[in-house]
């Protein structure tokens, strides 16, 4: 989690993805889900990871280096996800309820390049919360 500025979620999103594709990129890692958002001021990222037992100890340092690897890319990925953001509100059509829906979860507005790659750095920095789930019947800790 991290301070965002209003219509972040694009970023959050963009940012999410890359990590995804970055750790599935590492030995022994596969990320199954990826997600990001932003509300109140504070954009999120959710990458969800299978990996094999014994590779669990070293995760916090794979996950490190995977986010370092894709650290370079900041300004490009930021600039996509602004301009895809803004093509997103100029496509987003529907009904009113589908539009007012969009408006309550993401401002009608969309962050500058610089404010997009700022974020994008401040989510990388930010330690991540590990969440170890085992399959129904495994005994182990």
């Amino acid at each position: 989690v991290a301070e965002a500025p209003p219509g972040s979620g694009a970023v959050a999103r963009a940012f999410a993805s890359a990590a995804a594709r970055s750790l599935s990129a590492e030995p022994g890692l596969r990320a199954e889900h990826a997600a990001g958002g932003a509300s109140g001021g504070r954009a999120w990222a959710l990458v969800a990871l299978r990996a094999e037992d014994e590779g669990l100890d070293a995760l916090p340092g794979r996950v490190d280096r995977a986010l370092r690897t894709i650290a370079h890319g900041w300004p490009a990925l930021a600039e996509r996800a602004v301009e895809a953001a803004a093509e997103a509100r100029a496509w987003a059509g529907g009904s009113v309820g589908d539009l007012a829906r969009r408006l309550a979860l993401d401002p009608p507005t969309t962050p500058s390049p610089a404010d997009a790659r700022a974020l994008l750095e401040r989510l990388a920095q930010r330690p991540p919360v590990f969440v170890v789930r085992r399959p129904p019947g495994d005994a182990r800790d």
